[in-house]
């Protein structure tokens, strides 16, 4: 069962790759709204538990920002199960 990724927020942190991961470091100063040496940052936006047909699935609501000049961001939802003992 999803459930034992822990909560749904849990989850997401299982998943992370998901977002995408800096390889390299960074000395920056605090810029943009990030702090010393860090380049992206994400922001859940909610996070829940929902069943349908009997099967219980995870749904993730989360936006990442870069350090690259853009304003904007990746909104980014995410769902998951298990099923045969395969997260999908």
């Amino acid at each position: 069962s999803i459930t034992q990724y822990g909560t749904p927020a849990e989850f997401l942190s299982s998943v992370s790759f998901l977002l995408g991961r800096t390889t390299q470091t960074f000395i920056t100063g605090s810029e943009g709204g990030f702090g010393a040496n860090r380049v992206a940052a994400a922001s859940l936006l909610g996070a829940e538990s929902v069943t349908k047909k009997g099967k219980t699935y995870y749904e993730v609501d989360c936006v990442t920002r870069t350090a690259d000049g853009n304003e904007g961001g990746r909104h980014h939802l995410i769902s998951g199960t298990v099923s045969n003992g395969k997260l999908y």
